[in-house]
């Protein structure tokens, strides 16, 4: 009983499903003790070779590999197909899932036997076709001896048997010739043919040559060189045939990458020749921004140029949803790119010079209405914490006194200034610094002075001072020479105007009307007044200040004191009942 596709074949041929219950699991015990041991199951795909005459697959040869048609060289896929020599693959496109079997290669093919191929082999074996393919390497000849010590040649089909015995025969070995004496030689000549002259006795007979021992054949050929298969497998050979295998397989991996960039620079060329054709016909903000977008385009790494950066934090600047509609549409940087752009700039705590220099570069273009401007402080509230910066070595969110480590000396908000012009709408920070719960008025009247001097050089001019009214700015405006007579102090010369920010005096008036009374000539104003006449609007079906809500009077809501918008209301609304 064999299972085939997760089934049971039982006798008869039917298939049924396999049960997990104890029946399922005697029925299967009680058949196996009949039936023939099962065979192993053979998983995966049948590979099959696509030669004419050859049957070899991955079912009947489970070690065997099967090689693929390279694809992505043609001229060496295009010999494969030549010498395949079949009427239904003539292009690359026919032989996508076409494989061919170790037997089609010649061993000299092989990197490894019959596992892998070398990087320009070619299959040349396809027997039982007309006209086949030519070897590619020929044969090796089997060297063998010319002649055996009997002095007989050996047939050529027949290796040399080193073991064979000689013959048993005796071998006379031939006499030197004599030789003529030298010509100074004392000794006499003695001629053959001169018997007179001089005799010698008779030579006796030489004994005959002993006859060498008999070996027993033992019928091993063995050839006059080493074999193949041992020459191949060295150690050496081995670990040179690897080197050679990485080394081709690096140099094709390059070639590609030569391919590709050769393609990567046509593209280029192309687009570059179009770029500088529309020169004449856009602005030049156009287009750089037009070939910026068709360079993106076409190389995978995205450089962008510096105007294109400054460009994008423009566009980011003015409105974030616009630049993230714009992004689908075209090629803009992302998000954190920019973020990334502007955390290498530097500001320093303090005053930055590169911003200056960039501030003044920037008002020369201003026309003169619009250098008109006012300066803002104000102070931002900040998480206390220490980072450490490591381009510059530094340590940021503690005091400059000897024991800044400890908590209680941790910096918690900033003072920033800021320029804002009066004409034209335009803003920028000019410098900020850290401080620990607000900066003392001695320290204040400095930096304000050292801020109008910096933007007096940039060719700004500035008409008025504009602060929250905090303790430390009021004491600041009266070392400045403020008072109730008069709102303005003079630097160089100019006068300056100080003025509160008219957010924070809406705020301060309702804040003040709850605690305090105004006192007018017709009568005094108190918050009852306004809570009563509120609570009459709201009865009636036309409503005097329909925007009063209970929050507006109850200010029970976390930062509900802080809001603008319910100050402003609340104030017209006291206006309006004074008046």
């Amino acid at each position: 009983m064999g299972q085939v596709g997760g089934r049971l074949l039982g006798d008869g041929g039917k298939e049924r499903p396999v049960g997990h219950g104890g029946e399922g699991r005697k029925r299967q015990s009680s058949s196996d003790e009949e039936s023939p041991p099962r065979k192993k199951k053979i998983t995966g795909t049948t590979h099959y070779c696509a030669a004419i005459h050859c049957h070899n697959s991955r079912k009947g040869n489970a070690g065997m590999s099967f090689f693929r048609f390279p694809i992505k060289e043609p001229e060496r896929c295009a010999k494969w197909i030549q010498n395949l020599r079949r009427q239904d693959v003539k292009k690359q496109k026919d032989c996508r899932n076409l494989l061919l079997c170790p037997t089609h290669f010649e061993p000299e093919m092989f990197l490894r036997k019959d596992r892998s191929l070398l990087w320009n082999a070619i299959p040349t074996i396809f027997p039982g076709i007309p006209n086949p393919p030519p070897r590619v390497t020929s044969a090796r000849r089997v060297l063998l001896r010319n002649t055996r010590p009997d002095g007989t040649e050996p047939s050529q089909d027949q290796t040399q048997n080193l073991f064979s015995p000689l013959p048993s025969a005796n071998i006379p070995l031939p006499l030197p010739a004599p030789t003529p004496p030298h010509p100074q030689s004392p000794l006499p000549f003695i001629d053959d043919d001169d018997d007179d002259d001089l005799l010698l006795p008779p030579a006796d007979p030489l004994p005959p040559l002993p006859s060498p021992p008999q070996q027993k054949f033992t019928g091993v050929n063995v050839s006059t060189q080493t074999s193949k298969d041992l020459c191949d497998n060295t150690p050496r050979k081995k670990r040179l045939r690897t080197l050679l295998a990485k080394s081709q397989k690096k140099l094709r991996e390059k070639r590609l990458v030569v391919q590709k960039m050769k393609k990567e620079a046509e593209k280029s060329k192309s687009v570059e020749a179009v770029i500088k054709s529309m020169l004449p016909y856009l602005s030049q903000d156009e287009h750089s921004l037009v070939a910026a977008q068709m360079r993106l385009r076409v190389g995978k790494k995205k450089h962008y140029p510096l105007t294109f950066k400054a460009f994008a934090i423009s566009l980011y600047y003015k409105s974030p949803s616009c630049y993230r509609f714009l992004q689908t549409r075209y090629k803009l940087p992302a998000k954190s790119t920019i973020n990334l752009w502007l955390s290498k700039l530097r500001f320093q705590e303090g005053f930055c010079e590169n911003l200056l220099k960039l501030l003044k570069i920037r008002v020369q273009r201003l026309p003169p209405s619009d250098r008109h401007c006012v300066l803002i402080a104000d102070e931002i509230s900040l998480k206390k914490s220490v980072d450490f910066c490591a381009s510059t070595d530094k340590v940021f969110g503690v005091g400059k006194e000897e024991s800044a480590a400890k908590e209680e000396n941790f910096l918690n908000g900033a003072m920033v200034f800021m320029v804002a012009g009066l004409q034209a709408k335009w803003k920028q920070t000019v410098s900020y610094f850290f401080v620990k719960n607000a900066m003392p008025s001695d320290e204040l009247v400095p930096v304000v002075k050292k801020t109008l001097d910096a933007l007096a050089e940039t060719g700004l001019s500035v008409h008025a001072f504009c602060s929250d009214q905090g303790s430390n700015f009021s004491a600041a405006a009266a070392a400045l020479g403020i008072s109730e007579n008069s709102c303005t102090f003079k630097h160089d010369g100019k006068d300056i105007a100080v003025i509160a920010d008219p957010p924070h005096v809406l705020k301060n008036t309702r804040n003040c009307l709850l605690k305090y009374d105004i006192h007018t000539p017709d009568g005094i104003v108190k918050w009852a007044h306004i809570v009563s006449m509120y609570e009459q609007d709201k009865k009636g079906n036309f409503r005097l200040c329909p925007k009063l809500r209970e929050k507006h009077f109850s200010l029970r809501a976390y930062g509900a004191k802080m809001k603008v918008k319910w100050a402003v209301q609340v104030s017209l609304f006291i206006l309006f009942f004074i008046a």
